[in-house]
């Protein structure tokens, strides 16, 4: 157990030396759910607790420490536990309801069906997958580590949608599997496992991967000569093919072809390593950052490791998103500047949509090296980029691009993403297309949420229900809480939750304020994907959504210990209680199972007392006994309280949706798809602000930035000066209106100059300037000499060059990184092209 100690206090070393810099992409977890007892803090002497019978580390019998040692192993008692009678299910009715009579009877909520397993384990951490073609199947680890103490791990499996569970520790010979990135599922195949255990000897390079193809019903184990970093990084089409990496022996990638019985070492000084995804079409690519006599070169390699090149120098970090790869790039001038620091080396973002073939620089700020791009979504067919600020601010500015990726649009300013933390409050409402929720740091550094309907468009404080007063003096609204008050210590167990199933179905905790506040707050809940919201349930709640939004499930924090679980049925305006278990316990996780359309919830959590983990499996079926007929649904426009008759984006669709008071099951077979669309007049909101403009929340209108006479889009074309028409408004990428509202191009007349890469003065010699005469001159001649004599007859299509760069009037440009607290646009209707000629 000392050695297996040691391996975990490596383990945090190396993880915690992994800085986070460059291009971030927050994802999810690959359907790992992970719960986790909160415990108060204990002294050494409980730590090791010699009070009665056994010797007690982190709360693990030594039994199960002598497990370890090489004791008999054997699978724990558990006890499963039936469903309980009609008499002992006792109702709440109507908690926080808002309609006098909620349908539903006692009796239906008598027959609600629970079923109870305690598991005999209390270690505090609880890991859970689904497993199975039909999510059937259901798998729990459990591990124990305090500090730099760890205790015995076990498995668990479920093979009726979690009601019971058997111990399968004798299956992984009693091994201990790694309390952080220690399971792991395939996500093409869902009865692909892998369990990655501590070796029970000193060896730190070593590790042991148990590995299962048949849903943990037997496991292969392989001992392996390295011990990887965190993830497995498994291909996005290849079912068998995978790559880890090893920070304690040269930061060495390897590969493996058969699901993880087999390694091959690829690389050694690795950063950074990608697959290429799948909308690439090239399965075999896999893109590594690697150093090399001190520089970061970007190379790849096009069949699974039997010969590399290099794609791209000088970069500082990568990201791979779709068809896209985004490299921060040093600038050639910043390293010829020996004795520039660190913090004053300049990058700047380049882009390629051909596997690294060929790259442009995006229209995006040069930054230093003590700031970051990230790319924060791209799943509309639209680029969202942050930039970070100067001067670690822990804000920064939102880009949006079209499908090119190079010409990019501020969107929002003072976009909270704090530096040094991968936390930011950008989230995407998988229920609406266009909705996303942002935080913005206001001038006072105050924090306070901000909505878009249009993918970027428009930003807008999130509107508070009439009905709630507001907490303070300031101008109210609805202050939704994310990932970044989770990092302050507020607390509440999920962000906002939506879903593609539920249409329009949006759950947040918030409150009703000037700014986010550190009290606890409310659950609200929107039916129109952000336009109109509604309180439901007060304080803090574990949330799911399941029967494609006609069931909400809520269980409430507050009391710290729970017995009751409320339901709504009618997008939350009404709430019933229901008491699903006689002991009051500590509840974890309310999860619904991966399809969102069941009945069924699972409910996770440890006793008070004992501290050992129960799992409940909750059927509504008594509730929603009745199949939806045609009756039941209604059309149903999103976006139809936005002021343009349902429009967004050029389009007005329409969708097939139950009523609220509809009280019926959802069939398995029903898909939240848009039955008509049609296509709308253009007004201003169809439009962003071009480049030199900016837009002020709440206004359609854009106007010219005070600070543009500083800043130029440098655009070359054959070495010729381009003036810039603008026409001040950019139709926003992905928008399908016609007619209507059409921008004048008669704005402003934007001055463009050559020279990206050369970045002379504007002012030149007049000796200068006739010497340049003459060169034109004698070109000229030759040319026409060429043409007349037949040498060429088409002239080939000329190479465009532009990027930001601040100037000033006589001052040299080299190198200068753009100020993000100036107000830059950059959009318009076209393509990139167009818009620079």
């Amino acid at each position: 157990m000392i050695l297996t100690n040691i391996l975990v206090f490596l383990s945090l070393i190396a993880n915690f030396q992994i800085g986070i810099f460059g291009i971030t992409t927050p994802g999810r977890n690959n359907d790992i759910y992970e719960f986790t007892q909160e415990r108060p803090a204990r002294s050494l002497d409980d730590i090791y607790n010699f009070r009665g019978n056994s010797l007690k580390l982190n709360g693990v019998d030594e039994a199960d420490v002598a497990r370890e040692a090489g004791g008999e192993t054997r699978g724990r008692a558990a006890r499963p536990m039936s469903s309980r009678s009609s008499s002992s299910r006792r109702r709440i009715v109507r908690s926080t309801s808002t309609v006098a009579n909620c349908g539903v009877t006692g009796d239906q909520i008598d027959q609600i069906s629970s079923n109870k397993f305690h598991l005999n384990d209390s270690n505090f951490n609880l890991a859970l997958i689904w497993t199975g073609k039909d999510s059937k199947e259901l798998l729990a680890l459990t591990t124990m580590q305090y500090g730099f103490f760890t205790g015995q791990s076990h498995i668990w499996l479920s093979l009726d949608y979690g009601k019971t569970f058997t111990n399968i520790d004798d299956r992984i010979e009693g091994a201990i599997i790694r309390n952080t990135n220690g399971i792991f599922k395939s996500p093409l195949d869902t009865q692909r496992i892998i369990l990655i255990s501590y070796m029970s000897d000193m060896d730190v390079f070593s590790s042991k991967f148990y590995i299962s193809k048949d849903g943990a019903r037997t496991f292969s184990a392989v001992v392996l000569p390295f011990y990887p970093e965190g993830k497995i990084y498994f291909h996005p089409t290849h079912k068998d093919l995978m790559y880890v990496k090893t920070p304690n022996e040269e930061n060495k990638i390897w590969l493996s072809r058969d699901f993880g019985m087999t390694w091959k070492a690829l690389q050694s000084n690795v950063q950074q390593a990608s697959w290429a995804a799948s909308e690439m079409n090239a399965p075999d690519d896999l893109f590594m950052l690697q150093e090399e006599d001190g520089q970061l070169n970007l190379i790849k390699t096009s069949n699974i490791g039997m010969s590399f090149q290099t794609v791209q120098k000088r970069v500082q970090n990568f990201g791979i998103q779709g068809k896209f790869i985004y490299a921060a790039i040093t600038s050639t001038s910043s390293t010829e500047k020996s004795q520039q620091s660190s913090s004053d080396v300049q990058h700047v973002l380049h882009v390629s949509t051909d596997r690294g073939h060929s790259w442009q620089p995006t229209q995006l700020p040069v930054i230093t090296s003590d700031r970051f791009f990230s790319v924060l979504d791209m799943s509309e067919g639209l680029i969202f980029m942050h930039v970070d600020d100067p001067e670690n601010t822990g804000t920064g500015t939102i880009y949006t691009s079209a499908s090119d990726g190079i010409v990019f649009a501020e969107s929002l300013l003072r976009h909270l993403f704090p530096n040094g933390n991968q936390v930011t409050d950008f989230y995407k409402v998988e229920s609406m297309r266009g909705v996303y929720l942002a935080s913005q740091v206001s001038s006072d550094s105050t924090i306070h949420t901000v909505i878009t309907y249009d993918r970027g468009g428009i930003w807008s404080p999130v509107r508070k229900p009439a009905e709630v007063p507001c907490a303070d003096t300031g101008v109210c609204q609805l202050q939704i809480h994310n990932q970044y008050s989770r990092l302050k210590g507020i607390r509440f167990p999920t962000g906002p939750i939506s879903d593609s199933t539920a249409t329009g179905l949006l759950l947040v905790h918030a409150t009703v304020a000037s700014s986010l506040e550190l009290r606890p707050p409310d659950v609200y809940v929107t039916s129109d994907g952000g336009y109109n919201w509604r309180l439901a349930l007060q304080g803090p709640h574990h949330l799911a959504i399941t029967n494609s939004g006609g069931l909400l499930v809520a269980i409430s924090t507050l009391e710290g210990t729970t017995d009751t679980i409320k339901f709504s049925y009618d997008e939350g305006q009404c709430w019933n209680s229901f008491k699903f278990t006689e002991e009051k316990i500590i509840v974890t996780g309310l999860l619904p199972e991966p399809s969102k359309k069941s009945l069924n919830v699972s409910i996770w959590g440890f006793g008070e007392d004992d501290s050992q983990w129960r799992s409940f499996m909750i059927n509504f079926g008594s509730i929603l006994s009745r199949q939806c007929g045609e009756s039941d649904f209604m059309d149903w426009q999103p976006h139809e309280t936005n002021g343009k008759a349902g429009c967004l984006l050029g389009q007005k669709e329409t969708f097939r949706r139950v009523r609220p008071d509809a009280l019926c099951r959802v069939s398995f077979e029903f898909e939240q798809l848009p039955t008509s669309t049609m296509h709308c007049l253009c007004d201003k909101s169809d439009y962003e602000c071009d480049y030199g403009f900016y837009r002020n929340t709440k206004s359609t209108d854009c106007n010219l930035s005070p600070e543009f006479q500083h800043k130029d889009l440098e655009y070359c074309e054959n070495g010729h000066e381009e003036e810039l028409s603008s026409w001040g408004y950019r139709k926003i990428p992905g928008d399908s209106c016609v007619n209507g509202y059409q921008p004048q191009r008669n704005v402003e007349q934007l001055k463009t100059k050559c020279g990206a890469s050369s970045q002379n003065k504007k002012s030149h010699s007049a000796a200068f300037g006739v010497i340049i005469t003459l060169l034109v001159i004698v070109a000229l001649g030759l040319l026409f000499m060429l043409y007349k004599k037949g040498t060429f007859n088409v002239l080939k299509g000329s190479i465009r060059t532009y990027r930001y760069s601040k100037l000033s009037q006589g001052d040299s440009c080299e190198n200068d990184p753009l100020d993000l607290s100036e107000s830059l646009q950059g959009y318009h209707d076209d393509s990139d092209e167009d818009m620079l000629e």
